[in-house]
Protein backbone atom coordinates (compact mmCIF):
# COMPACT_ATOMS: atom_id res chain seq x y z
CA UNK A 1 0.00 0.00 0.00
CA UNK A 2 2.89 2.40 0.51
CA UNK A 3 4.31 1.41 -2.46
CA UNK A 4 1.36 2.75 -4.28
CA UNK A 5 0.72 6.09 -2.66
CA UNK A 6 4.18 6.66 -3.20
CA UNK A 7 4.06 6.21 -7.11
CA UNK A 8 1.03 8.37 -7.38
CA UNK A 9 3.02 11.39 -5.49
CA UNK A 10 5.86 10.78 -8.48
CA UNK A 11 3.44 10.42 -10.73
CA UNK A 12 1.50 14.30 -9.76
CA UNK A 13 4.77 15.65 -9.31
CA UNK A 14 5.87 14.70 -12.89
CA UNK A 15 2.74 15.75 -14.73
CA UNK A 16 3.33 19.18 -12.86
CA UNK A 17 7.13 19.28 -13.99
CA UNK A 18 5.95 18.44 -17.33
CA UNK A 19 3.73 21.25 -17.56
CA UNK A 20 4.76 25.15 -18.18
CA UNK A 21 3.76 28.32 -18.87
CA UNK A 22 5.27 31.90 -20.09
CA UNK A 23 3.88 35.00 -20.45
CA UNK A 24 4.63 37.66 -22.85
CA UNK A 25 2.48 40.92 -23.33
CA UNK A 26 -1.08 39.67 -24.00
CA UNK A 27 -0.36 36.05 -24.34
CA UNK A 28 0.41 33.48 -22.32
CA UNK A 29 2.11 30.33 -23.57
CA UNK A 30 1.45 26.75 -22.13
CA UNK A 31 4.08 24.26 -23.08
CA UNK A 32 3.27 20.40 -22.35
CA UNK A 33 5.48 17.66 -22.79
CA UNK A 34 4.48 14.03 -23.06
CA UNK A 35 5.07 12.11 -26.07
CA UNK A 36 4.59 15.32 -28.20
CA UNK A 37 5.73 18.93 -27.39
CA UNK A 38 1.92 21.11 -27.66
CA UNK A 39 1.92 24.96 -27.87
CA UNK A 40 -1.08 26.45 -26.40
CA UNK A 41 -1.47 30.65 -27.02
CA UNK A 42 -4.39 31.85 -24.45
CA UNK A 43 -4.92 36.04 -24.63
CA UNK A 44 -4.68 37.26 -21.48
CA UNK A 45 -6.85 40.27 -20.82
CA UNK A 46 -4.71 43.66 -19.54
CA UNK A 47 -6.46 46.66 -21.04
CA UNK A 48 -4.00 48.64 -20.80
CA UNK A 49 -1.13 45.72 -21.64
CA UNK A 50 1.84 46.53 -20.58
CA UNK A 51 4.92 46.98 -23.00
CA UNK A 52 8.32 44.92 -23.18
CA UNK A 53 9.47 46.65 -19.92
CA UNK A 54 6.24 46.12 -17.96
CA UNK A 55 4.97 48.98 -18.33
CA UNK A 56 1.57 50.07 -18.83
CA UNK A 57 1.36 52.82 -21.99
CA UNK A 58 0.71 56.17 -21.33
CA UNK A 59 -2.86 58.18 -22.26
CA UNK A 60 -2.02 60.12 -25.89
CA UNK A 61 -1.68 63.95 -24.62
CA UNK A 62 -2.76 67.01 -26.85
CA UNK A 63 -0.03 68.50 -28.37
CA UNK A 64 -0.34 72.33 -29.70
CA UNK A 65 -0.19 72.67 -33.18
CA UNK A 66 -0.48 75.47 -35.92
CA UNK A 67 -2.59 75.19 -39.59
CA UNK A 68 -2.62 77.65 -42.09
CA UNK A 69 -5.19 77.75 -44.85
CA UNK A 70 -6.42 80.78 -47.61
CA UNK A 71 -9.80 81.88 -47.37
CA UNK A 72 -12.19 84.15 -49.41
CA UNK A 73 -15.34 85.38 -48.30
CA UNK A 74 -18.67 87.48 -49.88
CA UNK A 75 -20.92 89.85 -47.87
CA UNK A 76 -23.62 91.64 -47.76
CA UNK A 77 -23.75 95.02 -46.08
CA UNK A 78 -27.07 95.51 -44.14
CA UNK A 79 -29.21 98.87 -45.28
CA UNK A 80 -29.61 99.63 -41.70
CA UNK A 81 -29.63 98.13 -38.64
CA UNK A 82 -29.72 100.15 -35.24
CA UNK A 83 -32.21 102.98 -35.99
CA UNK A 84 -29.19 105.67 -36.38
CA UNK A 85 -29.49 107.87 -39.57
CA UNK A 86 -27.29 106.78 -42.43
CA UNK A 87 -26.92 107.35 -45.82
CA UNK A 88 -29.26 104.97 -47.91
CA UNK A 89 -28.09 101.97 -49.50
CA UNK A 90 -29.23 98.84 -51.55
CA UNK A 91 -28.77 95.73 -49.41
CA UNK A 92 -28.45 93.29 -52.07
CA UNK A 93 -26.26 95.30 -54.22
CA UNK A 94 -23.55 96.56 -51.49
CA UNK A 95 -21.30 93.83 -50.95
CA UNK A 96 -17.66 92.78 -49.56
CA UNK A 97 -15.56 90.88 -50.72
CA UNK A 98 -12.55 89.54 -48.66
CA UNK A 99 -9.78 87.12 -50.06
CA UNK A 100 -6.59 86.31 -47.55
CA UNK A 101 -5.06 83.68 -45.14
CA UNK A 102 -6.03 82.28 -41.99
CA UNK A 103 -3.54 81.02 -38.99
CA UNK A 104 -5.10 78.52 -36.60
CA UNK A 105 -3.19 78.20 -33.68
CA UNK A 106 -4.14 75.35 -31.76
CA UNK A 107 -4.25 75.76 -27.83
CA UNK A 108 -6.36 72.72 -26.35
CA UNK A 109 -8.74 70.43 -27.44
CA UNK A 110 -11.56 73.20 -27.42
CA UNK A 111 -9.69 76.30 -28.08
CA UNK A 112 -7.53 78.03 -30.62
CA UNK A 113 -6.47 81.41 -31.64
CA UNK A 114 -7.59 82.45 -35.19
CA UNK A 115 -5.09 85.38 -36.94
CA UNK A 116 -6.35 86.81 -40.45
CA UNK A 117 -4.48 88.61 -42.93
CA UNK A 118 -6.73 89.34 -45.77
CA UNK A 119 -7.61 92.25 -48.55
CA UNK A 120 -10.71 93.38 -48.07
CA UNK A 121 -13.25 95.39 -51.07
CA UNK A 122 -16.76 96.99 -49.95
CA UNK A 123 -18.69 98.55 -51.86
CA UNK A 124 -21.89 100.65 -50.97
CA UNK A 125 -23.90 101.43 -53.54
CA UNK A 126 -25.89 104.70 -52.47
CA UNK A 127 -29.75 106.42 -53.11
CA UNK A 128 -29.34 109.79 -52.42
CA UNK A 129 -25.78 110.97 -50.60
CA UNK A 130 -25.31 113.24 -53.98
CA UNK A 131 -27.80 115.29 -53.32
CA UNK A 132 -27.55 116.05 -49.96
CA UNK A 133 -25.84 119.55 -49.16
CA UNK A 134 -23.60 118.85 -46.68
CA UNK A 135 -22.11 115.98 -48.73
CA UNK A 136 -21.87 117.52 -51.85
CA UNK A 137 -19.87 120.09 -50.23
CA UNK A 138 -17.33 117.80 -48.52
CA UNK A 139 -17.58 115.35 -50.95
CA UNK A 140 -17.91 116.43 -54.68
CA UNK A 141 -16.37 120.04 -54.05
CA UNK A 142 -19.55 121.76 -54.05
CA UNK A 143 -21.05 120.29 -57.41
CA UNK A 144 -24.15 119.42 -57.21
CA UNK A 145 -26.19 117.20 -59.50
CA UNK A 146 -30.08 116.82 -60.04
CA UNK A 147 -31.61 113.99 -58.44
CA UNK A 148 -32.92 112.81 -61.72
CA UNK A 149 -29.92 113.08 -63.90
CA UNK A 150 -27.59 110.59 -61.36
CA UNK A 151 -27.91 106.94 -63.04
CA UNK A 152 -25.86 105.55 -59.77
CA UNK A 153 -23.77 106.90 -56.75
CA UNK A 154 -21.29 104.29 -54.86
CA UNK A 155 -18.54 104.61 -52.51
CA UNK A 156 -15.42 101.95 -53.10
CA UNK A 157 -13.03 101.26 -50.37
CA UNK A 158 -9.82 99.26 -51.16
CA UNK A 159 -8.29 97.85 -47.86
CA UNK A 160 -5.95 95.40 -46.32
CA UNK A 161 -6.83 93.72 -43.10
CA UNK A 162 -5.34 92.13 -39.95
CA UNK A 163 -7.16 90.46 -37.28
CA UNK A 164 -7.80 88.24 -34.32
CA UNK A 165 -10.22 85.86 -32.82
CA UNK A 166 -10.89 83.38 -29.99
CA UNK A 167 -12.03 80.19 -31.15
CA UNK A 168 -14.28 77.49 -28.98
CA UNK A 169 -14.85 74.64 -30.74
CA UNK A 170 -18.88 73.38 -30.20
CA UNK A 171 -17.07 70.14 -31.13
CA UNK A 172 -13.54 69.26 -31.61
CA UNK A 173 -12.04 68.04 -35.04
CA UNK A 174 -10.73 64.55 -34.96
CA UNK A 175 -7.91 65.33 -37.44
CA UNK A 176 -5.77 68.27 -37.83
CA UNK A 177 -6.88 68.80 -41.27
CA UNK A 178 -10.59 69.50 -40.27
CA UNK A 179 -11.88 72.38 -38.20
CA UNK A 180 -15.16 70.24 -36.56
CA UNK A 181 -18.07 72.72 -34.98
CA UNK A 182 -16.79 76.08 -34.05
CA UNK A 183 -17.61 79.47 -32.78
CA UNK A 184 -15.44 82.35 -33.07
CA UNK A 185 -14.93 85.92 -31.76
CA UNK A 186 -12.22 88.59 -31.95
CA UNK A 187 -11.72 92.32 -33.45
CA UNK A 188 -10.39 93.46 -36.92
CA UNK A 189 -8.50 96.80 -37.94
CA UNK A 190 -8.50 98.28 -41.60
CA UNK A 191 -6.15 100.36 -43.36
CA UNK A 192 -7.93 101.80 -46.42
CA UNK A 193 -5.32 102.65 -49.10
CA UNK A 194 -7.69 103.78 -51.83
CA UNK A 195 -11.43 105.15 -50.98
CA UNK A 196 -13.39 107.31 -53.36
CA UNK A 197 -16.66 108.18 -54.41
CA UNK A 198 -18.40 107.70 -58.00
CA UNK A 199 -21.16 109.78 -59.50
CA UNK A 200 -22.56 108.71 -62.92
CA UNK A 201 -24.98 111.06 -64.31
CA UNK A 202 -25.83 109.67 -67.48
CA UNK A 203 -23.07 107.56 -68.92
CA UNK A 204 -20.14 109.59 -67.54
CA UNK A 205 -18.71 108.82 -64.07
CA UNK A 206 -17.12 111.55 -61.91
CA UNK A 207 -14.51 109.96 -59.05
CA UNK A 208 -14.05 112.07 -56.25
CA UNK A 209 -11.01 112.08 -53.45
CA UNK A 210 -11.78 113.24 -49.73
CA UNK A 211 -8.62 112.45 -47.39
CA UNK A 212 -10.47 114.88 -44.63
CA UNK A 213 -14.04 113.56 -44.76
CA UNK A 214 -13.29 110.08 -45.20
CA UNK A 215 -12.31 107.69 -42.65
CA UNK A 216 -8.86 105.66 -43.52
CA UNK A 217 -8.58 103.64 -40.59
CA UNK A 218 -12.03 101.89 -39.62
CA UNK A 219 -12.11 99.04 -36.83
CA UNK A 220 -14.22 95.89 -36.58
CA UNK A 221 -15.81 93.28 -34.35
CA UNK A 222 -15.93 89.95 -35.75
CA UNK A 223 -18.22 86.57 -35.10
CA UNK A 224 -18.19 83.37 -36.60
CA UNK A 225 -20.40 80.07 -36.88
CA UNK A 226 -18.13 77.64 -38.76
CA UNK A 227 -18.44 73.78 -39.88
CA UNK A 228 -14.93 72.35 -41.67
CA UNK A 229 -14.32 74.60 -44.09
CA UNK A 230 -17.47 76.71 -44.54
CA UNK A 231 -17.96 79.66 -41.93
CA UNK A 232 -20.90 82.12 -41.33
CA UNK A 233 -19.67 85.43 -40.45
CA UNK A 234 -21.36 88.74 -38.68
CA UNK A 235 -18.93 91.87 -39.13
CA UNK A 236 -20.02 95.29 -37.12
CA UNK A 237 -18.10 98.24 -37.95
CA UNK A 238 -17.04 100.04 -34.43
CA UNK A 239 -16.08 102.93 -35.95
CA UNK A 240 -17.14 105.77 -38.47
CA UNK A 241 -16.46 105.41 -42.44
CA UNK A 242 -16.97 109.11 -42.62
CA UNK A 243 -15.25 112.31 -40.45
CA UNK A 244 -18.87 113.07 -37.96
CA UNK A 245 -16.99 116.63 -37.80
CA UNK A 246 -18.31 117.44 -41.60
CA UNK A 247 -20.60 114.54 -42.64
CA UNK A 248 -23.14 113.86 -39.61
CA UNK A 249 -24.46 111.11 -40.68
CA UNK A 250 -22.40 107.90 -41.69
CA UNK A 251 -22.57 104.45 -44.03
CA UNK A 252 -24.48 101.27 -42.30
CA UNK A 253 -22.10 99.41 -40.05
CA UNK A 254 -23.33 95.63 -40.26
CA UNK A 255 -21.87 93.20 -42.68
CA UNK A 256 -23.48 89.45 -42.84
CA UNK A 257 -22.15 86.89 -45.10
CA UNK A 258 -20.47 83.68 -45.78
CA UNK A 259 -16.94 82.52 -46.33
CA UNK A 260 -14.97 79.32 -47.46
CA UNK A 261 -11.57 78.39 -45.51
Amino acid sequence: MKNFLLLICLSCIAAGAAAQSVRIGSLEFSVKKNQDTVAQFLPVDCPPCPDENGEAPKKAQFKQFHKSTPFMGIGFIQPNIGGEKRYATMGGKSINLDFGWQHRYQLAKRWAFVGVFHYSYHNYKLRDAAVEPLFVNEVLNGTPYPAGSIAKQVYRTHSVAIGGMLRFYLKPPRRRTNSGLYADVGLQGDYVFSKYFNVYPGDKRRKFHNDYALNAFPGYALARLGWKGTALFCRYRLTDAFNQKVLPMDLPRVTIGIQFL
